[in-house]
């Protein structure tokens, strides 16, 4: 069974037939904050929200560990490059 929304949404000008009617049939017209969370996306969008930074992070964590490691090899190339050295004399 397929439910419909049945949020109405303010006519501006109305279309009624009487010129009083306007104010009392007007309905309050809803931003579109509060139609994102009527229709439920609004959890989606903070999880998107969510992974978004969570992957950034990442990407920058990956970066600095590349980095240190990269340091890492260099430093040990050169103590390797010394000791060979000194056994060569």
């Amino acid at each position: 069974m397929i439910t419909q929304n049945t949020t109405t949404r303010k006519r501006k000008g109305g279309g009624g037939g009487g010129g009083g009617e306007n104010m009392s049939s007007e309905v309050v017209e809803e931003s579109w904050l509060v139609y994102f969370i009527e229709q439920g996306w609004l959890p989606f969008f903070i999880m998107g929200v969510v992974i978004l930074g969570l992957r950034m992070y990442n990407v920058r964590q990956r970066e600095e560990q590349r980095q240190l490691l990269r340091e890492g090899l260099l430093s040990e190339l050169n103590y390797q490059k010394i000791l060979s050295k000194r056994h060569r004399e």
